[in-house]
């Protein structure tokens, strides 16, 4: 088997021509450039190298030319590949010594032919032959020939064969070239015979289709305005026909002292495609279109033709969209994190309730389990602005009166900003219920206090307003996503440095920051974005450069008045003797919460995936309740596993579990109704809670 090695900088190009080598049997390996080929070739035998010309460092001449002047290795056959755009490379090939050439792009079959055909002649030589040392004068230039006489012989062969068969395809070319001469003549004919049908045709297309048809002559006075035309910029075509242009063009675009006609050819816009650029409209405003610009002769006249499209929707859409890709693909991956980190916190929260409970009698083992579950509901707290910015958390919105809502976050943003910052609140008298998840907001609003904070380190002042506030359909309007109507106003200004405009456009993406690394994740505007989104809400900034920073969230008012709040006091741990079967992939999450429940007197049976769970469940008809986790390996989820039960036990009841639903059991973030969820992490409480609740209400799902 013929060993040979392949000299090429594009892996791409290198990968191929392996694969087309190996693929008739032949021994294949690769360099990327001519300093390491030289090394291989030194260390190991090789039958014959294939080398491209042109590669950074070392070039195919230079690795060549260094081959053949190693006595022990001249006699490895050198093939160079070239795209024989130059006389030149032949003289340079023989002078360096290579036994071929091949051009690029190549045909595999004729290079394996030449590989065979190399190799043959290779083997036919024998050794001694004298070298020829001939110069040749070229173009100037003068060339010492070293190459043996069958290396020689071999690149007139191949230069003889490449010519032959370019003879081959021109003779192909042309016969190709005179068939479709007949069949354009055809047509021709054919076009002729259609051409006044076609006129009228014209005429009904240009009057209905929604692009804008506009045509000029070389003064740029206006020839014809179509309908679609007097919709995009707002003229009537009798308010422009016989009229300049230049109404239609911004006045920083027009022509200054040239020509209309003159001004488009130098563009070297025209016949050249679509391009975007501005138009103006006849209220003055400017705005982006699609412009396609071609030039045509009418009655020995110059006439100019623009088709216009009008992209103010379009790039809406388009920054819509962007934004939407960004926020799923951040979802999907902050979901796998929030899925997996949420089982660890669960066994945490819990076990630190646990301790807390048995150490209740030895004070400081008891704050130190204390700490423990506080940074782990702090830590659980993290995993949901995770979601929430990528809106993909199951919100859980209530009535709720902003004002009480914010007297209860102002002292922890004070601690949080510190001493050098001034809050100032200004309540609105009776603001309207709101509708929101209480928890995510008191976290929007303590994110934008975060940024004002930072954007004031010598110190300034942090203002938080409310009020009551409709947005109308003008407002509506020209913002996508918002809906007119009665909103709950929120407002965070800061006296900082202000935001650029060029970066205030990006601030709501996600990981964008200005922070020095290791500062900022670029998540705290996105959470809030997203979160406020999910609600059905607006979130509006303002900002100027050395004045400062206003954030306003506008959440969307509540058909019904605030439900008075139920005095928080100990929770009751409620048992049962019921069966549950509880399936959850996690071993740690799975033997705590076993545990628990025991505890709780319930009858446990466990397993780590849906098929392991069905199985139990045929067989155990004494099930009174399904605790399943939602995301779980072995092919099926908690909601194909449920339904499955279902199909088996009609009225079987289910509570599901998660740290991340990724919309198996919500919709568009909210809970589908007679769906009972127990999110992780969760308390000792809740999880005896949401139990009863699931074997007692009726209906369950």
């Amino acid at each position: 088997m013929a060993r040979i090695l392949v000299v090429e900088d594009s892996q791409t190009q290198a990968e191929k021509l392996r694969l087309v080598l190996e693929a008739e049997g032949y021994a294949a390996e690769i360099a990327f450039d001519g300093e390491s080929a030289l090394k291989r070739i030194k260390a190991a035998d090789f039958d014959l190298v294939i080398s491209d010309i042109v590669m950074p460092g070392m070039s195919g001449y230079d690795l060549c030319r260094t081959l053949k002047g190693i006595s022990d290795l001249s006699h490895v056959p050198v093939i160079l590949l070239t795209t024989r755009k130059d006389p030149m490379d032949i003289f340079l090939g023989l002078e360096c010594g290579a036994d071929n050439f091949f051009t690029k792009p190549y045909d595999a079959d004729r290079l394996i032919a030449r590989i065979r055909n190399i190799l043959y002649n290779k083997a036919l030589r024998s050794r001694g032959k004298l070298k020829m040392g001939v110069e040749i004068a070229l173009f100037g230039k003068t060339f010492l020939i070293s190459s043996e006489k069958e290396q020689i012989l071999d690149l007139l062969i191949s230069t003889f064969e490449d010519t032959v068969q370019a003879n081959i395809d021109l003779e192909k070319s042309k016969q190709e070239l005179a068939a479709a001469k007949v069949k354009i003549e055809e047509y021709v004919y054919i076009l002729e015979n259609r051409m006044r049908a076609s006129e009228a045709i014209h005429r009904v297309i240009v009057e209905n289709v929604t692009q804008g048809i506009i045509t000029i002559d070389e003064t740029g006075k206006v020839t014809s305005f179509n309908p679609a035309s007097e919709a995009i910029f707002g003229f009537s075509a009798e308010e422009l026909l016989g009229e300049c242009v230049d109404k239609l063009i911004p006045q920083s675009r027009r022509p200054s002292d040239q020509t209309m006609a003159s001004f488009l050819r130098a563009s070297q816009r025209v016949g050249q495609g679509p391009f975007e650029t501005q138009g103006r409209h006849k209220d003055g405003s400017e705005f982006p279109i699609r412009l396609s610009l071609s030039e045509s002769v009418l009655d020995s006249r110059g006439l100019f033709i623009g088709v216009v499209e009008d992209l103010k929707s379009q790039k809406a859409m388009e920054e819509q969209l962007h934004h939407a890709q960004k926020m799923e693909a951040v979802g999907q991956l902050t979901g796998g994190i929030a899925h997996d980190f949420n089982n660890l916190l669960t066994v945490i929260l819990g076990n630190s309730e646990l301790l807390v409970e048995e150490l209740k009698d030895q004070e400081d083992e008891r704050v130190s389990a204390e700490m423990i579950m506080t940074a782990a509901k702090r830590s659980a707290d993290l995993t949901q602005r995770l979601l929430a910015f990528s809106r993909r958390q199951a919100l859980k919105p209530q009535v709720l009166n902003v004002n009480d809502l914010l007297t209860g976050v102002e002292k922890l943003v004070q601690r949080t900003l510190g001493a050098d910052i001034s809050i100032t609140v200004n309540y609105q008298g009776t603001p309207w219920p709101a509708l929101a998840d209480p928890a995510q907001l008191e976290s929007a609003i303590l994110n934008l206090c975060i940024n004002a904070r930072d954007a004031m380190p010598d110190g300034g002042s942090l203002t938080i307003e409310t009020s009551n506030t409709y947005l109308d359909s003008a407002y509506a309007g020209s913002h996508m996503e918002v809906k007119s109507g009665e909103y709950v106003l929120i407002a965070v200004t800061d006296t900082g440095a202000g935001i650029p405009p060029d970066i205030l456009r990006k601030v709501f993406d996600p990981f964008f920051t200005t922070k020095e690394k290791g500062k900022g994740t670029g998540l705290g505007l996105s959470m809030v974005y997203g979160f406020i989104k999910q609600s059905e809400g607006h979130v509006s900034i303002y900002s100027e450069v050395g004045h400062g920073t206003t954030v306003k969230l506008y959440l969307p008012k509540a058909s019904q008045e605030v439900d008075p709040a139920e005095p928080v006091g100990e929770i009751a741990l409620e048992q049962g003797g019921e069966t549950i079967l509880m399936v959850e992939d996690n071993e740690l999450v799975r033997s705590h919460v076993e545990t628990r429940l025991r505890k709780l007197g319930y009858n446990i049976l466990t397993a780590s995936n849906g098929p392991e769970a069905l199985a139990i469940f045929r067989d155990r008809p004494d099930i009174d309740l399904l605790f399943t986790d939602i995301i779980m390996p072995g092919g099926m989820n908690g909601k194909q596993l449920a339904d499955e039960a279902r199909r088996i036990k009609p009225n079987i009841r289910t509570l599901f579990t998660s740290g991340y639903t990724e919309n198996a059991i919500n919709h568009q973030g909210r809970l589908e109704s007679r769906v009972y969820l127990l999110s992780k992490p969760y308390s000792y409480a809740d999880l005896a809670r949401m139990i009863r609740i699931a074997l007692t209400q009726n209906g369950g799902t």
